[in-house]
């Protein structure tokens, strides 16, 4: 993230896209309850 506020362009913002596909994956499981319903795991 240094890299990044320093004004550095980064492709894809690895740090932030990971905290949001992990958000999603939390929110998904309060929401539906099983990771298996779906077929996930």
């Amino acid at each position: 993230m240094r890299f990044v506020m320093k004004g550095n362009p980064q492709a894809g913002l690895p740090l932030l896209n990971g905290g949001s596909i992990a958000g999603y994956l939390v929110s998904f499981l309060v929401a539906f309850g099983t990771f298996r319903t779906f077929g996930l795991l």
